[in-house]
């Protein structure tokens, strides 16, 4: 009896222990995203970023897909083409 109550007493410290390690806070997965990028130089030396995807509606008979592309480049220039329905929409 007072050994199961020794282990059990130990395993519920050692939860307790992992749990604490193991919380990070924003900053900290910040940072690590950063440094995944390859660090702050890095992403301010890019000059450019393209965006890309496609919007699925519903229309009254049929569902609706739009496809974009955006393309955004340093300081404050961007593009943007918007298909739908085999005509094409630039800005």
């Amino acid at each position: 009896m007072r050994h199961t109550a020794m282990i059990l007493a130990m395993t519920c410290l050692s939860v307790f222990a992992c749990g604490r390690t193991l919380a990070q806070t924003a900053e900290e997965l910040v940072n690590k995203n950063i440094q995944a990028k390859g660090g702050l130089g890095k992403i301010k030396a890019a000059r450019t970023r393209l965006t890309a995807g496609k919007v699925k509606g519903a229309g009254r008979r049929r569902a609706m897909v739009a496809a974009f592309r955006q393309m955004n480049m340093r300081p404050n220039l961007v593009r943007q083409n918007i298909s739908m329905q085999g005509m094409t929409c630039r800005g």
